[in-house]
This record gives structure tokens, sequence and C-alpha cells, in this order.
């Protein structure tokens, strides 16, 4: 009974012989092609095949930076060969056959234009970053000066919001900015504006209903 023999790139070899969590025999196990590559990065480890943001990173910068570029490759990849010459590999990687060249022609643009940029779809990984951030409207975990309304708004314009759909109450000694998260006093001047907003909604209720018109 013959032994098919593995091909490995040297890529692979080389990034085995240099980590102490996967070897050869990790990707020679697994292969699922007799000549086989990997698809690296500019700085010569395995590009991720994480495209759920399932691992560890040390920000959410870096996790979306590495997802997003992740289902980038995946979505060139099966567009190359109807889906076939490439497949997850150990380690998080993407492994592909040497011997299809749509794939290997698409692994080398891949890998090129990593070198150019490091992000291969930004406007998606910008949405997934703010996204992150940014769970609802009121919220911002960003760090820094973000330019979001949740950071930039101001009180004022807020209060003035609320009391116009009626979240504050003529009577109300307090009201809550959803966005500072924080409750505030109404003080003597705000209650004089809270008053005035609400006869003139009065007056135009009343003028809606025909019950009085304004000249």
């Amino acid at each position: 009974m013959s032994t098919i023999q593995i091909e490995l790139s040297p890529a692979i070899q080389r990034l085995c012989d240099a980590s102490p969590h996967y070897g050869r025999r990790d990707f020679e196990a697994a292969a699922p092609f007799r000549r086989m590559g990997v698809i690296e990065g500019p700085d010569g480890h395995m590009v991720s095949s994480d495209t759920y943001g399932d691992n560890l990173y040390n920000n959410t910068e870096e996790k979306w930076q590495h997802v997003t570029n992740a289902r980038a490759i995946r979505d060139l990849l099966e567009e190359a060969d109807n889906g076939c010459g490439w497949e997850y590999g150990p380690a998080d990687s993407f492994v592909y056959d040497l011997d299809n060249p749509a794939i290997v022609a698409v692994v080398e643009e891949i890998e090129s234009a990593l070198s150019d940029y490091p992000f291969l779809n930004e406007d998606s990984y910008q949405e997934e970053v703010y996204d992150e951030y940014h769970p609802d409207e009121t919220t911002c975990h960003a760090d820094g000066e973000c330019p979001c309304y949740a950071n930039t708004h101001e009180c004022s314009d807020v209060m003035a919001a609320a009391v116009g759909c009626g979240k504050i109450a003529l009577l109300m000694d307090e009201w809550y900015c959803e966005y500072c998260s924080t409750w505030y006093e109404i003080t003597p001047e705000q209650r004089h504006e809270i008053a005035q907003k609400h006869f003139r909604a009065g007056l135009y209720e009343a003028e809606q209903n025909g019950q009085l018109r304004l000249f």
C-alpha cells in the first residue's frame, strides 16, 4: 500500500518550525491537497481565518482587522474556483492547493494587497468597530475623542428634545440625560423654559383640535 506524500510549502515549514503550538504533522494530518500552501501576512505570520471574532485579541481594532480581512479572503477564495482549491487549516489558517492556478493567483493578489495596506475591506472594518463601541445610540465605549453624538452631545439640546416629546413634565424636579447617564436638577430658568414650551404645545394642540384659532 503506497503512502501519499504531502508537500508543504516552504512558508508552512518555516512557520511550523518557529511555532511552539503546531507543527508539520498538524498540517500533514489535515492536508486536503497533495501540495499545500498557506496565506501569509506581511509580518510573515499566517493570516487568521477567524471570521467570527472567537479568538483572543489585544483590542477591538485588532479583532475586527483580523475578522474583516478573514471574511474578505474567504469571499475571494470562494469566487476564484467555485469554492474549490482552499480550506480552513490548522491554527486558524487558510490553506490552499498549490496545483490550482486560479487559487494561487488569488492568494498572490491577497498577499500583495495586505503588504500594501492592512485592510481588505476598510468600510466593513469601520462599521464593525463602530457597532461594538456603540451598542445603542446613547452609549459610547470608544477611547479618545469619538465624534459620535453620544460623546459630543449638548445636554441643553437633549433636554429641549425631551421636553418637546413630553419626557420632562412641568412639575419634575430632575431630568435624566440618557447620554450622560446622569440626573440633573432643573433650575428655575429651565423650569420657566419648560413652562413656556408646554404652554405653546398646549396652544398648538388646541388649534389642531379646532378649539382655538391663533392669528
